[in-house]
């Protein structure tokens, strides 16, 4: 299990959803990108990003 995925696990163990954790941890590969770019980093659909990037937002984890 590489880094990223680790990552991943311990933020899903906190209460984020998988979506949310994947974009939580592209972001700190990306420090600001399009729904486009953070979708490919976090091998999520494009579509999915608004909502997930939302709810990340309400929860405080996130400007958008």
């Amino acid at each position: 299990m590489d880094e990223a995925e680790a990552a991943i696990d311990a933020l899903e163990q906190l209460g984020l959803t998988e979506y949310e954790a994947r974009c939580f941890v592209a972001l700190t590969r990306l420090p600001h990108g399009t729904a486009k770019e953070v979708g490919q980093v976090a091998d999520i659909p494009r579509s999915r990003v608004y909502e997930t990037m939302d709810r990340l937002q309400d929860r405080g984890l996130v400007d958008v």
